[in-house]
């Protein structure tokens, strides 16, 4: 090599020159040649070379191979069980062989392919025999064996072929989806148990439970299947079973799923009770249930039952709520909905609730105070029928927070307010002597 000082070359059993056997060496002159002594027989070896000074090395060579002459000539003769035999137990069985001369160690060999790229088997004995256990029911295997001493292996046997007995397959069990789930997507990932000596599995899914008709019919390998363009609002049913080279086994259970939009739970109502009654007007708590994956709550309060009339209507984060304003001895219905950016839920059951007899104030005196305009932009007016004197009036928002307090006068600036439902009380020290709800535009 141009410019080389010095020659590493190694030799090794493996590809990756990272066995036990490793020979390394370096020449501190550019001789292109190196004598290898004392290799195994029958082996093959694989080399590669590199040249390097004292500033730099170069990468290594392609790696070569060459396998040494055998001096065991023959491989052993294959006794059991003969070539193509079938029906052997995969739960136990006898590999043997004639006996060589000069041999120390066997080397035997099972794979499920005649080339033997992939091992499921092997190991070494002294004996001219080995006993093999746990293959699998119904699938053909192959075998050879070779003699091995000191100084290396003997050739291959030639390759014999052998099929296991057939056992009867259990039908899978069914895992997910569960039997009547609610899927929420066009597409599911049915999955079932593995069957002790299956090669494959059949799946069937069908719009109908007698599988009659619209039958989507797979084939498999895995314990799962990806199941995709589903329809929103059908119901599907799904089965299967197991098979290998020989059988199949009985069908599994029908279980059955349902594809349905994607929504939020509705939300549980706690407080107050339904039908609770003499509730504070001034003041009532209301609380319901978080619902998952919810970022917001609408409660919804009216006098009528089919709420074609709103009393309160608010959207926020939290499960409670604070509100006040409401009626003497009135009846009112109040529900609640979850929703996030994308869902929403359906709206809860109607609870109603009644509220107390407010002292001091009855039907005709409450009667007495009207607002207008309402809805109002900026000031509202009172209206009333008798004299007012040393009052005030307050205005609240329906959440129960106080907006405004002054003494009392018959015009009221309400341009400060934001749009919103509020109430206003006449007080008379701690006496209420009327009340209104309006509304700021």
């Amino acid at each position: 090599m141009s410019g080389s000082e010095n020659i590493d070359y190694q030799i090794d059993t493996t590809e990756n020159f990272n066995s036990d056997l490793l020979r390394e060496y370096t020449h501190t002159s550019a001789y292109s040649g190196q004598t290898v002594n004392d290799l195994r027989y029958g082996q093959k070896y694989f080399w590669r070379v590199r040249g390097w000074h004292d500033s730099d090395e170069s990468d290594w060579s392609v790696a070569w191979t060459f396998t040494t002459e055998y001096e065991l000539t023959d491989g052993p003769t294959l006794v059991s069980p003969d070539d193509g035999a079938v029906d052997i137990s995969y739960q136990s069985l006898v590999l043997s062989w004639n006996s060589m001369d000069n041999v120390d160690m066997y080397q035997y060999q099972l794979s499920e392919d005649v080339d033997f790229t992939e091992i499921v088997k092997s190991g070494k004995t002294s004996l001219t025999f080995t006993s093999v256990e746990n293959l699998t029911p119904s699938k053909v295997y192959y075998w050879r064996v070779r003699g091995e001493n000191v100084n290396g292996y003997s050739p291959w046997s030639l390759v014999w072929g052998f099929t296991t007995e057939t056992v009867e397959l259990d039908p899978p069990v069914l895992f997910s989806p569960e039997n009547n789930s609610i899927i929420t997507e066009s597409n599911v990932t049915l999955t079932w148990s593995e069957v002790f000596g299956a090669t494959g599995y059949r799946v069937q899914v069908s719009a109908s439970e007698s599988f009659d008709t619209g039958v989507a019919d797979y084939l498999t390998a895995e314990t799962n299947k990806p199941v995709s363009g589903l329809s929103i609002g059908m119901t599907y049913y799904w089965r299967v079973y197991a098979y290998d080279n020989a059988t199949e086994s009985a069908w599994s259970e029908v279980w059955q799923f349902t594809a349905e939009e994607a929504s939020l739970d509705v939300p549980t109502l706690i407080t107050p009770q339904n039908e609770s009654g003499d509730l504070n007007p001034e003041e009532i708590s209301f609380s319901w249930s978080e619902v998952a994956d919810a970022t917001a709550y609408t409660i919804e309060i009216s006098e009528s039952v089919d709420f074609s009339t709103t009393y309160y209507y608010s959207t926020q984060g939290a499960t409670s709520e604070v509100i006040a304003g409401f009626a003497c001895e009135t009846a009112y219905f109040w529900r609640v909905k979850a929703s996030n950016q994308t869902l929403e839920s359906e709206w809860s059951e109607v609870w109603s609730f009644v509220t107390a007899n407010c002292t001091g104030i009855g039907d005709n005196e409450a009667a007495i105070i009207t607002v207008y305009p309402n809805p109002a932009k900026d000031r509202v007016f009172i209206n009333n029928s008798q004299s007012i004197s040393d009052a005030s009036v307050e205005v609240y928002s329906v959440s129960g927070k106080l907006q405004m307090a002054k003494p009392f006068i018959s015009s009221i600036d309400v341009s400060m307010l934001q749009a919103g439902m509020y109430i206003l009380f006449v007080r008379d020290g701690n006496r209420t002597i009327g009340r209104a709800k309006f509304i700021k535009e």
